[in-house]
């Protein structure tokens, strides 16, 4: 779909936009006509977690169960888990969690379904959109205005902010949950730049991490300053393990964005 942006752009951008809306408001299910085919698994029995295995990065599905699967590298989603950590943001930031009630965005995923994604589609798409509408209720939150990239560059990056002297700063949420390395961080830089590449200017980049990782995390916090050269600036979490909005993240935005 972000290779047809190019041939097609107006039409994707509303397709994407539609089922991004579709997932982000029916997670998982137990009947079908709240579900589509080709983006959820039946189980035969309620579940709150697979396993699953996969070829390349989530390009082809290989097997996926209730059980563990034998003779395949296998992965597993823990959607009791996955629940667990949102009910705990949930609970101690009542304001989002009103706001996702309004939007339909609010879900239980401690309880199991008949019904859940399939593997790539919400490692790729569900967790990434969840992610970009939590910083939005953020920005609500504190007053910070959330622009909308321009039809040209619709899904480079996520959004974009402007500093209290009037410069373009690219967003770009991400949802790491286990040990990211300089390696991969490094590998996140290759590819905004190549993004950049494609944008009308070349703007600083936030990466800003939805959830905190493990303590012995490498991935590194660079605090967002207006006065550097800098061109990527990182955020290690908006919420704290106590589910807690991250202050510092808070600060910034209000510091330097209007």
């Amino acid at each position: 779909m972000p290779s047809q942006l190019q041939q097609d752009r107006q039409g994707t951008k509303e397709l994407w936009q539609r089922a991004r809306e579709l997932i982000l408001k029916h997670p998982f299910g137990d009947a079908a006509p709240v579900t589509i085919q080709r983006l959820h698994w039946q189980f035969e029995k309620a579940v709150n977690k697979y396993y699953f295995a996969i070829e390349g990065d989530y390009s082809r599905l290989l097997a996926i169960d209730a059980a563990p699967i034998q003779n395949y590298n296998q992965h597993q989603f823990d959607f009791a888990h996955y629940g667990k950590t949102l009910n705990k943001i949930y609970e101690a930031n009542s304001w989002l969690k009103e706001d996702f009630d309004l939007l339909g965005y609010y879900h239980d995923f401690e309880k199991p379904h008949h019904y859940q994604l399939l593997p790539g589609i919400f490692n790729n798409f569900y967790r990434p959109a969840l992610s970009e509408e939590v910083f939005k209720v953020i920005c609500k939150y504190l007053g910070i205005k959330v622009y909308p990239m321009a039809d040209n560059e619709f899904e480079l990056f996520d959004c974009y902010l402007q500093t209290k002297d009037k410069k373009k700063v690219f967003v770009d949420i991400k949802d790491y949950n286990e040990i990211t390395n300089a390696t991969e961080q490094t590998e996140v830089f290759k590819k905004a730049r190549l993004k950049l590449a494609n944008c009308t200017e070349n703007n600083p980049v936030y990466f800003i991490n939805f959830r905190q990782l493990q303590p012995n995390s490498k991935y590194e916090q660079k605090l967002f300053s207006p006065q550097s050269d800098r061109q990527f600036f990182t955020c290690s979490s908006m919420f704290l393990a106590n589910g807690k909005l991250n202050s510092q993240l808070a600060k910034n935005l209000l510091d330097y964005f209007e």
